[in-house]
């Protein structure tokens, strides 16, 4: 599935073109994916290390494009799952590894997100204020242009290379989670 998803987005004329500009989705892609995967090793062996990379490259991807804070989604669910699972093996609420473990993601991500606040607090006079607001473009962060704009969403998701991906995808994600 991993070899396929490769291949479908290697010969995708929109990722093509993202690979080749000058745009941030590339490199917000690429940070994003190597979150995931440091992630899902710190899943698999409670690496304190991949715990740290998964926060620190999650950071830094949303330095790069602020819609990548959704990353933090699959890190609380599987932090969720992990804290679920060792309760039912007999660990304290407060389980001391599952507690280190989201330090260590938000410690990573915070050391990386650090040098970005700091700039825009010079900048800008605030850490959460950005040069979005200079051009107007903060108002696609909202949520009255989330609601005027969701079905464009949807049909643009299922366009550009991904007719069958975005649906399929989209099924596979409800079915892991269901």
């Amino acid at each position: 599935a991993g070899a396929l998803a490769a291949i479908l987005l290697a010969v995708n004329p929109l990722h093509l073109h993202f690979g080749l500009s000058a745009l941030s989705h590339a490199g917000s892609a690429c940070f994003s994916v190597w979150s995931m995967l440091a992630l899902w090793r710190w899943r698999r062996n409670g690496s304190a290390a991949a715990a740290l990379a998964a926060g620190a490259l999650a950071g830094y991807a949303v330095s790069i494009r602020y819609t990548d804070a959704l990353l933090f989604l699959p890190a609380a669910a599987l932090l969720a799952d992990r804290w679920r699972e060792r309760r039912a093996a007999g660990a304290p609420v407060a389980d001391s590894a599952t507690v280190r473990s989201a330090a260590l993601l938000a410690a990573g991500a915070l050391l990386a997100v650090l040098p970005l606040l700091a700039q825009h607090w010079n900048a800008y006079g605030s850490p959460f204020r950005t040069g979005y607001g200079l051009c107007g473009e903060s108002t696609g962060f909202g949520w009255n242009w989330f609601q005027d704009n969701v079905w464009l969403m949807l049909s643009k998701m299922d366009n550009g290379g991904l007719i069958l991906l975005f649906p399929l995808g989209l099924a596979g994600l409800l079915h892991l989670a269901i």
